[in-house]
């Protein structure tokens, strides 16, 4: 009897997945394609910077800014850096069409060697992200 049932199950699921991929695929392409008119254009001046060498104990600033190139005006909604160590700041009110917004972060080198540091921005309606990224070598102040 529990053959049975297992067989019965495994066959009405099989028959499910066949139908329900059509389905699914279907309604991939409904989403990705609403989701289409709903990306926002946004220029980044750049993505990354790279302090070369910097001294144990010094803090090093980056803003990066951007360019809403859409035709809605965007916000950031949420702005997270890799780890405690960095610090952020950001425009916090709503970006019009053809205006600039920024981030900034800040890293204080505690440790000598290379470091690497990322701030990832969330925005707009479909909560786009961009990761922005902060690298150097921390070395003491001898070298």
């Amino acid at each position: 009897m529990r053959r049975f049932i297992l067989i019965f199950l495994c066959a009405g699921l099989w028959s499910i997945t066949g139908n329900g991929q059509n389905l699914l695929s279907a309604t991939a392409t409904m989403v990705s394609e609403n989701d289409a008119h709903s990306v926002v254009n946004v220029k980044w001046e750049q993505k990354s910077s790279d302090f070369q060498k910097v001294e144990v104990g010094e803090e090093v600033s980056q803003t990066f800014t951007f360019t809403n190139n859409s035709e809605e005006a965007i916000q950031i909604q949420k702005v997270k850096p890799s780890c405690g160590c960095t610090a952020t700041e950001y425009t916090k009110e709503w970006i019009q069409p053809g205006e600039s917004g920024f981030v900034t972060a800040q890293f204080k080198a505690k440790n000598k060697g290379y470091f690497t540091k990322t701030v990832t921005v969330t925005y707009g309606p479909t909560a786009q992200q961009q990761v922005l990224t902060l690298r150097g070598e921390a070395i003491s102040s001898s070298e």
